[in-house]
């Protein structure tokens, strides 16, 4: 079916028609580009009438909507949205609604942090859809799971997910599926291989500022991959392409991460701190405005390694919190800083401490992260990162 233009289907009066259309933009990955008409299909459709939509579509539109709020940080819509979609489902018992609710659950579950039960309902998810006769929706719709298996060190099952997947799905893989091969293969140290994939897929889809189709999923997979293998052309030119996205307080249920937290790894990788430091700060706020858990002590820890290299240098910058834009899970937003990539040099700050007073400072602050970091990543049973955050806390004397 061809979908129609928005102005078109609403000229045509007919509500289905309307609520189909809005959710081919709503149900779909898009570029960075089409983010904010997202937003604003879903301001708008989280409140249209709705009589004369069908279940499914009106499911969709409820979940798409619901997501385009997740990433402005409007957890509170978002639930909401969620509840409806619930409700809807026990009320219609319709097949193609019965998932949702799972996935729903399990990303609630990864914003709070509760990385098992997020992996528990996605099984859950797989199993429902079996029953029902739909085994590519199910692992489709269990995506959300492959963050909280990371998070807690568990990444061969995700790259075993994946392939069952793509065999139970019996097609060729796209240039969606090869971004989050390049991802999984990076994290789990497959170096090569995740080079290999990535460098393809630079030049096969000739990704650059000017020429991009490529959703914000997928370059998000992409960016994480380039800063892990860091290539640094790659990890800029992916950057620019992920501004429009910089302000998300979460991405997509495909990724599950902070752009901004990334967009601060890649300044970090491109030699630019005081970049990087403003993207962690920006990152902090949006995800604290979420209450999104595991990206707020991620973000802390790498804020912490940036702290901490910069403390090394024999003249470091002055990177810390000033009092006026308090470094705490809901601090004043920062200046918005420049590009990443931009080429433009580190300009100079005025600080009153110098050489080594200024660098223990630094490591001073750094501490303080990683305190924090290291306290979650234990709740949340994130041993990676706490393996990680505890290499650095014993590199330290306090």
């Amino acid at each position: 079916m061809r979908v129609p233009s928005l102005d078109a289907a609403r000229e045509l009066n007919d509500p289905e028609l309307l609520f189909f259309t809005a959710l081919s933009i709503l149900g779909n990955p898009r570029p960075p580009r089409r983010e904010a008409l997202a937003f604003e299909l879903a301001n708008e459709f989280a409140q249209a009438p709705r009589d004369g939509v069908t279940g499914p579509t009106l499911g969709g539109v409820l979940f798409g909507a619901a997501c385009a709020f997740l990433q402005h940080g409007e957890r509170n819509h978002a639930e909401d949205l969620f509840r409806q979609l619930s409700e809807l489902a026990t009320r219609t018992q319709e097949a193609q609604l019965a998932l949702r609710p799972f996935t729903s659950e399990a990303i609630i579950a990864t914003l709070e942090g509760d990385l098992e039960r997020a992996v528990r309902v996605s099984q859950q998810l797989v199993e429902r859809a079996d029953e029902l006769g739909a085994p590519v929706a199910g692992r489709v719709n269990a995506i959300p799971a492959n963050y909280a298996l990371f998070c807690m060190g568990r990444g061969e099952e995700v790259l075993a997910r994946r392939g069952a997947a793509i065999e139970t799905a019996g097609v060729e893989p796209s240039a969606a599926s090869e971004s989050q091969t390049v991802w999984l293969l990076a994290q789990l140290g497959r170096l090569a291989e995740a080079g290999d994939v990535l460098g393809n897929l630079m030049r096969d889809r000739n990704i650059n500022p000017e020429n991009n189709q490529l959703s914000t999923a997928n370059l998000l997979n992409l960016l994480q991959a380039a800063v892990l293998l860091r290539e640094t052309e790659a990890a800029k030119v992916l950057a620019r392409l992920l501004e429009n996205v910089r302000s998300f307080s979460w991405s997509t249920r495909d990724t599950n991460v902070c752009p901004a937290r990334l967009l601060g790894a890649a300044a970090a990788l491109l030699g630019h701190p005081r970049h990087a430091r403003d993207y962690y700060r920006e990152a902090i706020e949006a995800c604290a405005k979420l209450r999104f858990r595991p990206e707020i002590a991620l973000t802390r820890l790498q804020l912490a390694e940036l702290l901490l290299e910069e403390s090394a240098k024999p003249n470091p910058l002055d990177l810390r919190t000033s009092p006026s834009q308090p470094d705490n899970d809901v601090g004043a937003r920062s200046p918005r800083p420049r590009v990443v990539g931009d080429g433009a040099a580190e300009g100079e700050e005025t600080s009153p401490l110098r050489g080594a007073t200024l660098a223990a400072a630094l490591r001073s602050e750094a501490l303080e992260h990683l305190d924090f970091a290291i306290s979650e990543f234990r709740e949340m049973k994130m041993q990676p990162s706490l393996e990680r955050a505890l290499r650095h806390r014993g590199l330290l004397k306090a």
